[in-house]
Order: structure tokens, then C-alpha cells, then sequence
């Protein structure tokens, strides 16, 4: 905003909130005594707390559990793919489906050969919404079912 460090320096501990102004105030008096001083201090102290960069290394290690439908391998990725700099779309795409453990859906992956990650998303967002739908089906009792063909009977008369 036009100031200086010295001003920085002064008004650092309006902007502060949290561990970071717990920190400060408990710096020794006369501790900082200019502005590389402070975010040598600074980084020093909270660079562990930092989260890095997923890698492509780590989208690679996410594969989709014996037991684990489409909608959560989606999201554990998605995660992770999220979190990754420099990681191309192509690389991406090509982990995803590595990953995958349904063969039908690596084959229409296959034939649609999806080119960014928002159309790879798309498809297997349509898969994950079809995995709901049978498991919801399938906890339904079959009196449910029994009622609800009834239900649907009754309106097509």
C-alpha cells in the first residue's frame, strides 16, 4: 500500500492472527530488527506447518480399493490432482484410468479418450452416478419395491 518495511514492521501485528500472533507476542523484546530479520524468523518457524505440492508420484500411488466405489476413488484423487502443481492434464488422465479397477469403464475411457480433466471427470462422474443408483436400488426392501411398482401402476392408469 506504499509503505515501507519499517511500516510493514509496524503494523504486522494488526494483520496477525492465531499460532502466527501467539508466535510474535512471544518473541524476545528488540528480537526482530528489520524486516528480513522478521520473515527469516518467520519462515524458519512455521515452513514445517506448510503442506507441499502433491507430486505426480503421489496421483500415482492413488488406485481405487477392491472394495471402494467410483464416487470415493473420485474424490481421493480429486484431492490429491487438486493439490499437484505441474501435473498435465494428459499425465493426469492417464494415472486416473491406471488406477481404475472397473475394466468396462477403462474401456470407455478407452474409446472416448478424454483430453482435459473437467471432460475425464465428467465420464466418470456419470459411472459413479450409475454405481449410486444400483446401490441405492439394492437397499431397498422388496416390499419397497412392491410399493413403489404399485405406486408407479396406479399413475399410469
Amino acid at each position: 500500500m506504499g509503505g515501507t518495511k519499517a511500516t510493514a514492521m509496524q503494523s504486522i501485528q494488526v494483520h496477525l492472527s492465531g499460532a502466527v500472533r501467539s508466535w510474535m507476542k512471544k518473541l524476545p523484546e528488540g528480537s526482530i530488527d528489520s524486516w528480513e530479520n522478521f520473515e527469516d524468523l518467520f519462515v524458519r518457524n512455521f515452513r514445517s506447518t506448510c503442506k507441499k505440492p502433491a507430486s505426480i508420484d503421489q496421483l500415482r500411488t492413488c488406485m481405487q480399493k477392491s472394495d471402494e466405489s467410483m464416487r470415493m476413488y473420485i474424490q481421493r484423487w480429486s484431492i490429491i490432482k487438486n493439490s499437484a502443481e505441474s501435473v498435465l492434464d494428459e499425465r493426469a488422465i492417464d494415472v486416473f484410468i491406471a488406477g481404475i479397477r472397473r475394466r468396462d469403464l477403462i474401456e470407455e475411457l478407452g474409446r472416448s479418450n478424454p483430453r482435459t480433466i473437467a471432460d475425464l471427470m465428467e465420464i466418470a462422474n456419470r459411472w459413479a452416478d450409475g454405481e449410486d443408483d444400483v446401490h441405492n436400488k439394492r437397499q431397498r426392501s422388496p416390499e419397497e419395491d412392491r410399493n413403489r411398482n404399485n405406486n408407479q401402476n396406479r399413475r399410469r392408469f
